[in-house]
């Protein structure tokens, strides 16, 4: 009688094994995917944040085809503007700050060519992980026909 309660005991030790090793395979399984979904999350958030923040920057730049240097700088006056280049810090939570402290950055270069106006905002992050200094988030390019005045 002995034996039988042993075996009883071995064999349910057993299934609770297999039942732990299952519930561990499982969390690890929701763990990742939970992981993932947050790096998903983050990125996206960052993605639609920098597609806002390029697209009003080319509103601006259209609503001065012939000088949007001028109109840039107006609506950024913390830019620092560099001949036909401008560009604009933020930091973490997506405010203006000094380019030095910033973790995003917005880059604006235009050339005019053919009664056309060309630019280019592109958005860059910082990254600690790879070898470049920055990885490009999002990148617009803007073309705008300059008119003729009649006068």
């Amino acid at each position: 009688m002995l034996k039988q309660q042993s075996s009883k005991y071995s064999l349910f030790l057993l299934e609770l094994i297999i039942v732990i090793f299952f519930f561990a395979i499982s969390s690890s399984v929701c763990v990742q995917l939970y992981a993932k979904a947050h790096v998903l999350s983050t990125s996206t958030r960052e993605l639609n944040i920098a597609i806002t923040k390029a697209e009003g920057a080319a509103e601006i730049i259209k609503s001065d085809p012939i000088h949007p240097e001028t109109a840039l700088s107006a609506a950024f006056s913390e830019a620092s503007l560099n001949g036909q280049s401008i560009q604009l810090g933020f930091n973490e939570n997506w405010e203006v700050c000094s380019l030095s402290n910033a973790y995003y950055l917005m880059q604006i270069d235009w050339e005019h060519k053919d009664q056309m106006l060309i630019a280019t905002v592109q958005i860059d992050k910082e990254s600690l992980l790879h070898d470049s200094d920055e990885v490009e988030i999002y990148k617009l390019d803007v073309i705008k026909h300059i008119q003729n005045k009649i006068n």
